[in-house]
This record gives structure tokens, C-alpha cells and sequence, in this order.
């Protein structure tokens, strides 16, 4: 059984433990600025230990059994109800474990992981309005947090699989900016880098002729639009 994790997106900001130029959601720890009870300036990674995030967010969110609620910042919550008796039952339509990894106020999100049966989504919830973007793979923020990619193995399942998503954190709930058709072509992306918020450093493996190889690649803000171009291999 393969696990699927689901992020739950209200802020995210580039500081805290285990954070370099681009953001992970639940990446490091929990950050040593953080104290107990943390308020609203405070940023928390707990990556698959639940139980620091709650200790640490006792304010802003909490857990009853299955239920995890989230606090929003206009005085509604946001909730993820687990099934966990599906997933004891190996019942893939009733089978859902979320898991709350991660707060980043200055990005005004929350990071919620979810286990599914057989599938793979990170979910994105804005903690202003409660709104939900659903991704395939871990968003990777950009140094500024002006926008975010998640690159990963198309999902065979998905009527139009991509592979790159590249979204403008800007707006809320964030806006798709551009995406790749990952088709039939035998190429696995993976992610790499930012640098600066205009160009995303990628890694891509794929056969040419009898021989395997990765190569480096990038996909560049340019014009007005995104161009994905691969380079020399190595």
C-alpha cells in the first residue's frame, strides 16, 4: 500500500528549522523560536509527530479522536475528519488519516497531511477563508513565498496526469499558473531548487536510445509565461 499526503494550506513562510530557499511543508522540526502555546507570529514544523504542533498550537488547533480542528483567522474552523476504521478494514473508499505537520503564519497556513488507501494529494487550506488547493506532491515555495511548484510521478488515474504544477501564492485561494502534460513520455521529473522566483531547477530521467541518464532541466518564468527546457546531462 502506497501512502498519500495531504497538505492543508493557510500560510506559509521561508523561516524556521530545517527551512532553506524553498519551503517544505512539515520539513525540520519544530522551530526553536516557537514556544508553547504559540500565538499567531509564531512558526511550527512538525512533520509526522502530530503531537508537537498540538502541544506547540494549543489556541489554533486541536484534536478530538478522529476530528482535527483548525482555528481561522475570521473566527470559523476548518475541519478533517480521519476514518480511520476504513483504513483498519482495508475499505479503500472509507480509509482517510490527517495529520496536522505544520504552521507557517506569514504564509497564513496550516500543513495538514492525509493517508489515503491507494492515492496521493497535498491539500492546501487558506486559514483566512478556509479554502482548499489540492495538489499531487509537496509544494516547494519559492524564496519569497511569491509561488510554489510540486513536481512528482503522474498519477496514471488522472484523466490529464501532470507532472509540474507551478502556482502564484499571491491570491487566495492560490492560482494555477501553468502545468505539464506528463502524456506517454517516459521522463520522471524531480524538483531541485528555486532560484529566485522566476525559475525552478529540475532533475529528469528518461532513456535515450539503450541507455538511461538524468539530466538537469528548468522551467523559467519568462514573457509572461512558463518554458520548460531541459539541459546537459550528466
Amino acid at each position: 500500500m502506497r501512502h498519500f499526503w495531504l497538505v492543508a494550506w493557510v500560510a506559509l513562510s521561508g523561516a524556521g528549522c530545517g527551512v532553506s530557499q524553498d519551503v517544505r511543508l512539515g520539513d525540520g522540526g519544530v522551530s526553536p523560536a516557537t514556544a508553547p502555546n504559540a500565538g499567531a507570529g509564531a512558526e511550527v514544523h512538525c512533520h509526522q509527530n502530530e503531537s508537537q504542533c498540538l502541544t506547540q498550537l494549543q489556541r489554533l488547533a486541536q484534536r478530538s479522536g478522529d476530528m482535527l480542528t483548525l482555528q481561522l483567522e475570521n473566527g470559523k474552523t476548518k475541519t478533517f475528519k480521519s476514518e480511520t476504521r476504513g483504513c483498519k478494514e482495508e475499505n479503500p473508499n472509507k480509509c482517510a488519516r490527517y495529520q496536522l505537520i505544520a504552521y507557517l503564519p506569514s504564509r497564513h497556513a496550516f500543513g495538514v497531511s492525509a493517508s489515503y488507501y491507494e492515492e496521493t494529494e497535498f491539500i492546501l487550506v487558506s486559514s483566512r477563508a478556509g479554502h482548499v488547493t489540492k495538489l499531487d506532491w509537496e509544494p516547494h515555495f519559492s524564496p519569497t513565498g511569491k509561488r510554489f511548484v510540486a513536481v512528482g510521478e503522474a498519477n496514471p488515474m488522472r484523466r490529464a496526469p501532470k507532472d509540474i504544477v507551478i502556482y502564484s501564492a499571491e491570491t487566495d485561494p492560490p492560482r494555477l499558473e501553468w502545468s505539464h502534460d506528463a502524456g506517454n513520455a517516459l521522463a520522471l521529473y524531480s524538483f531541485a531548487g528555486w532560484d529566485g522566483d522566476d525559475r525552478v531547477r529540475l532533475r529528469v530521467g528518461m532513456r535515450v536510445g539503450n541507455e538511461a541518464k538524468e539530466l538537469d532541466a528548468d522551467a523559467v518564468h519568462i514573457n509572461g509565461g512558463w518554458r520548460l527546457s531541459e539541459a546537459d546531462s550528466r
